[in-house]
């Protein structure tokens, strides 16, 4: 069945949290089978998807073309590797590879013309086998209620399994999309704890006993001085974590940090329970999603004004947008440079840290080499693949099995001080990174919550590209001699995080009653705002010059009077819907 979605703006709060301190077990209990479940989910796909390519196999028209498209695919994977091959024996990309180019450019040519027959080949095989195809489909939704309803009898509140389900319905729908496999997810303690408020609760009630969440009030004016906010507002968040055998509730405990109020009127549809890996360290967050009430009188769309998001360098700091309003003013919207200079430290230590595994790790494999008839046959068969290990937790295990009773051995003293070493340096770089990008992730959130608040209280409606920033990054291709997107833009994108921009806009104007409308993205910054000539441009210079009126105009500046005049057009109806 559909979710129902309210028309009333809904937001996020989220407050940092200490460990539990009742209930410990059943919490980590609860976390673990989440993860469990998740992962059952993820087999089931797998399964299903090869149940569904083996009944598509059936179709003689089908399997000629998937055997072509996977022919060229292989072919051009290999072409791919010796072009990576020769560059890197003369150590630079401009070498000759024009054999290969002009194949790869052959092969693209025929996967795109095979590609729209394959997909009606695919559409006519569903067709064809639409009873066998139904079939499976019933069976995938009975083994989803199977999974569940294991899971339920395992002590799973259902609050939880009911996201883990939402949550692998959703990663189904985007990898077969793409063609892609669901992924397994590696537990390492991270998780979360979800709790659904049927109904809704208005947020003054969680302050009182009920069956679901409960908070222990905070002391009246703590909100009021900075003092009270950080020292005054630490209270106690009890939550549900499962039922006895009356069906009484089971409540876990742990302290929480209130350090901004919930807003009057506002209903809790749903909150959870993170805990999140930092290093060796957990990082404990609840957040409760918000409904807010309806305004009495709609806000006037009197102040309008239009972002252009994106990454740019300037100086020592960095563009994450340009602004332009009804009043035609317009500027740049700039992160500080302090802020800008920590990701280089964090680079350093990350670059540390893979020297370092790359050294221990050359120094065990020479040792096993020149000691391969004096160590002991559990060290050999746990490092037979050692050359070709990328994580460091692979040494720290191997640490582990080494110390452990009757695993040591006659002339391991330097090999084994050595990995000792390592471990230790490693653990505390990692700590030291984790903490570090943790810091600096909340800062950005902090500087781009108050560039909201500023926009949220300054304008009306306010007008963005509809970009999924999370997608919008793509390596270039290895046959392409210019890359679309460098390690340095890469670099770029990561400190400015436009789409952690837009959320925390959305949010703002959300709770101030304003309006967010997304502008279709093509051509923003190519067509000319004076003349609406469309032409080509060199992307990495800021300015521009109008080939055909003789404007110069800086691209974001250009891209951002192109989303105003884009968003007016279609204003009306976009605020009518969020409205």
């Amino acid at each position: 069945m559909k979710r129902k979605t309210s028309p009333k703006p809904c937001i996020v709060h989220k407050y940092g949290c200490w460990a539990p301190t009742a209930n410990v077990e059943r919490v980590d209990e609860q976390i673990l089978l989440g993860h469990q479940m998740h992962n059952e989910l993820v087999e089931a796909e797998h399964k299903n998807r090869e149940t569904y390519r083996n009944l598509l196999e059936q179709d003689s028209e089908l399997n000629v073309l998937t055997a072509r498209l996977n022919a060229l695919k292989s072919e051009a994977e290999a072409l791919r590797v010796l072009i990576k091959k020769k560059r890197s024996t003369v150590r630079q990309r401009k070498v000759d590879t024009s054999t290969e180019k002009e194949r790869l450019a052959a092969i693209k040519a025929e996967r795109k013309e095979l590609s729209p027959k394959l997909k009606e080949a695919r559409v006519a095989a569903r067709e064809r086998l639409k009873v066998e195809v139904g079939a499976l489909q019933e069976q995938e939704k009975a083994k989803t209620v199977e999974i569940r309803r294991a899971y339920a009898a395992k002590g799973l509140f259902w609050p939880t399994y009911n996201a883990v389900i939402e949550s692998a319905e959703s990663g189904k729908k985007k990898t077969r999309k793409t063609g892609v496999l669901p992924h397994f997810h590696r537990f390492d303690g991270s998780g979360r704890i979800c709790f659904q408020v049927q109904g809704g609760l208005p947020v003054e009630q969680l302050f009182t006993a009920n069956r679901r969440i409960e908070l222990d009030p905070v002391p009246e004016g703590s909100w009021n001085t900075r003092h009270g906010r950080r020292h005054g507002t630490k209270t106690v968040m009890r939550f549900r974590v499962g039922s006895d055998e009356n069906r009484a509730p089971i409540f876990a405990e742990l302290p929480i940090n209130i350090h901004r109020p919930f807003p009057p009127g506002a209903i809790c549809k749903s909150a959870q329970v993170n805990r999140r890996r930092v290093g060796r360290h957990f990082v404990w967050t609840a957040q409760f999603t918000l409904e807010l009430p309806a305004a009495a009188r709609p806000r006037p769309m009197r102040r309008m004004v239009a972002l252009d998001l994106g990454w740019r360098k300037r100086g020592d700091a960095y563009r994450c947008a340009y602004s332009y309003d009804h009043d035609g003013k317009h500027a740049e919207v700039l992160l500080p440079a302090d802020y800008c200079a920590t990701y280089p430290h964090l680079d350093s230590l990350a670059s540390i840290r893979g020297d370092n595994f790359q050294a221990i790790r050359d120094q065990l494999v020479k040792y096993r080499q020149e000691n391969e008839q004096d160590v002991p046959t559990w060290f050999k068969t746990e490092t037979r693949h050692m050359y070709q290990w990328r994580a460091p937790r692979k040494m720290t295990r191997l640490l582990g099995l080494w110390s452990r009773p009757g695993h040591r051995f006659d002339g391991d003293a330097v090999p084994f001080e050595a990995l000792k070493a390592y471990v230790k340096q490693d653990l505390h770089l990692w700590d030291w990174e984790s903490r570090k990008r943790r810091n600096v992730a909340g800062r950005r959130n902090d500087l781009f919550a108050n560039i909201a608040a500023q926009i949220a209280r300054d304008y009306d409606v306010v007008f963005v590209e509809d970009i999924n920033w999370r997608d919008d990054i793509k390596k270039a291709a290895v046959e392409d001699d210019k890359d679309r997107q460098t390690d340095e833009m890469r670099r770029a994108k990561a400190i400015c995080a436009p789409g952690s921009l837009v959320h925390a806009i959305a949010n703002a104007m959300a709770k101030n009653g304003g309006h967010l409308v997304r502008v279709d993205p093509a051509k923003t910054t190519r067509i000319c705002h004076v003349c609406d000539h469309d032409g080509e441009w060199d992307q990495a210079k800021l300015d521009h010059t109008c080939k055909n009126c003789g404007h110069t105009w800086d691209q974001d500046h250009n891209a951002a009077i192109n989303i105003f005049r884009w968003g007016l057009n279609q204003c009306e109806g976009d605020v009518k819907k969020a409205a």
